[in-house]
Parts: C-alpha cells; structure tokens; sequence
C-alpha cells in the first residue's frame, strides 16, 4: 500500500495472467474492491499539450487512442493491445486507423505529395533488417544467424535481428567520399539483469598503411524499465571504402545472444547523443582497485559519444556496471566495487 506499480508488473507477481483472460479482468475487479487504487501513469491532457507542441513545428496533427477517464474504468479497451499490454493488437490499430480516417475527412489532402530534399541533412545510409529479415552486407561467425522472435496473429514473422552467440562480424563499405558516423542498432532489454550480454565492438578499417583497429567500445544491452527495442548507438566516426565491424560477447549465462538490428551511416554533424556505448579506460581499473571509488567518481570522459556527457549524470548505475564488468573479466583487474 502506498507504492507505485505498473500493472504489468503486478500482474506477474500475481499468478500473470494473459491480458485479454477473464481471470485477469476478475482479479483487477478484486484488487480495487481489496483497495488497490488504479491511477493513470501520465495524464493525457498534460500529454497532449507537449504533443501537440511539437507537431506544430512540423505542421502536424496528433491522434489518440480513446480511453476512460478512469482508470480503473480500463477492462473493456484492454483488447485493444496484445497481450503484451505494449503492442496494438489488430482491433487496435483498426480503431486507431478509424479514428486517422475521421481526421482525415476535415483535412486537404495532396493527393501527389512531393517527397522533400534531404540536401539539408546531407549523406547517409540506413539499412535495417528489423521488419524483414534481409540484408546486403557479409557477415560471419560462429552460430552467426537471422533469428525472429515475434509472429503476428497470422504467424507471419517480424521483429528480425542477426543473433552472434560467439561473435563473429558484419562486412561493408562507406560509399561516401568523406568520413561519416557510425551506428549500431542493437536490441535493448529490461528490466536488469536483462536477457542480452554487455557486449564489445571493435571497427575495422583500413588505410595507406593496412587495417586500422578502433578502441573497443563496450554496450550493456539492458535497462532498469520494461522494455524491448531497438537502440541506435553512436559507435565511432569511419573513413570511406570497407569497414569491419567486429562484435564479441563477453557475459556467460544471459538467456538471448547480442542482436543487431541495422547499421547507419550519416553526417558527422548532424548526429545525436546514444549514451549506451562506453569506453573503458585501464586507470578506471587501477582507481577501483587502490581506492574503492564510489559511482560517483567513475569518470563520463569514458562515454563513447562526448555528447552523452550532456545528458548523464555522475551516478550512472549503467555506467558503473559496465566499468566493473569489463575491470573485472575483460582488462583482468579484478575490483571490490560494492555501489
């Protein structure tokens, strides 16, 4: 009594029971007569205000799925989701396209719209195998292989990512006559310990001289919510011509091997901050051995992308994890670190 939790979380303390299942609807009933207050997690009209903000830099317009005022009013629009509670179920994207189609029917239309120049962002190359399973590039290793880990109520596959359960890497080349920022679209998962391995990345590139090798770059693939998606991640900035993405998981025992959804290639000066990926330096190692450093002294330097200093703080509980982990198997120094 007296603290907050998602209903998905109490559900599976609870026996967790399928969504859609009358035994889920009884028990909700039985909570709120037992004194569970069902409350809505944001409310929708200080929601729409930002949303509607943000649109109208764009010209845009904001649709919402219908709700209850209370929440505790939910049971009858909980088909609207699958049983995961996240995902539209098919009478929810038929209700959402419903309520598009009204809006629709008060708006002009161009029935032939012009697609827009991107000469303002510049170059780029985004290719993602999420949605379809295919993708240009070489890719080899040990157990390497295109895995999908979601149907649709039609046993259609979707959701894709190339799995690496002993490592191995991905082949391919930037065609741009300039240097360019690399990405990684990973698959995030939570809440901790998460089902994905802290990960290494090392790229591969070659010069006058012969092949170059980055520093390693370390992504820790889970997070402190419930969520599943895919994450881009800001890797390094590449030349032109071939580039060699190595990838190698360094934690035993999690339940799904590191997935890659999709690489991109884009502006240097137009990127944007993926604070997941992180660099490890060996005197983080020597400062938690000699002086136990609390959290708080773990340097944000060692983010790979500088702009995640801007958005970090000092006490970055996914940061500390990542530097004790890697301190204590990868850079053999191993460390008492108890925060």
């Amino acid at each position: 009594r007296g603290v907050f939790t998602k209903i998905g979380h109490w559900n599976e303390r609870t026996g967790g029971e399928d969504l859609h299942s009358d035994a889920f609807a009884e028990k909700v009933r039985e909570a709120a007569k037992n004194g569970i207050n069902w409350e809505w997690y944001s409310l929708k009209e200080d929601l729409a205000v930002v949303l509607d903000e943000i649109a109208a830099t764009v010209g845009g317009r904001v649709v919402f799925m219908t709700r209850p005022e209370k929440a505790e009013d939910f049971l009858p629009y909980r088909k609207l989701f699958d049983p995961d509670g996240h995902h539209l179920s098919s009478k929810g994207h038929k209700a959402l396209a419903d309520r598009i189609s009204q809006l629709l029917e008060h708006l002009s239309i161009v029935e032939n719209p012009r697609v827009g120049s991107w000469d303002i962002v510049g170059d780029d190359m985004c290719v993602s195998w999420f949605l379809s399973g295919q993708y240009p590039f070489k890719v080899h290793g040990d157990g390497v292989k295109m895995i999908s880990w979601a149907a649709d109520n039609k046993n259609h596959l979707y959701k894709y990512g190339l799995e690496f359960p002993n490592g191995g890497k991905i082949m391919f080349n930037n065609p741009f006559n300039k240097p360019m920022a690399l990405y990684l679209d990973f698959m995030l998962e939570g809440p901790f310990p998460g089902i994905y391995p802290i990960t290494e990345i090392i790229v591969e590139t070659f010069g006058p001289n012969g092949s170059i090798l980055s520093k390693p770059f370390y992504i820790n693939p889970s997070v402190d919510r419930a969520v599943h998606f895919v994450q881009p991640a800001f890797i390094g900035t590449v030349p032109p011509g071939d580039i060699i993405v190595h990838v190698r998981p360094l934690e035993k025992g999690k339940k799904e091997a590191f997935r890659i959804a999709g690489i991109n290639i884009s502006e240097i000066n137009d990127r944007f901050a993926t604070p997941d990926v992180h660099i490890i330096q060996p005197q983080e190692c020597a400062l938690l051995r000699q002086e136990q450093a609390p959290a708080a002294n773990l340097r944000l330097s060692g983010f790979a992308d500088p702009k995640s200093i801007q958005i970090k703080e000092n006490n970055d509980m996914s940061r500390v994890a990542v530097v004790k982990f890697v301190c204590d198997n990868v850079l053999n120094g191993p460390t008492d670190l108890n925060s």
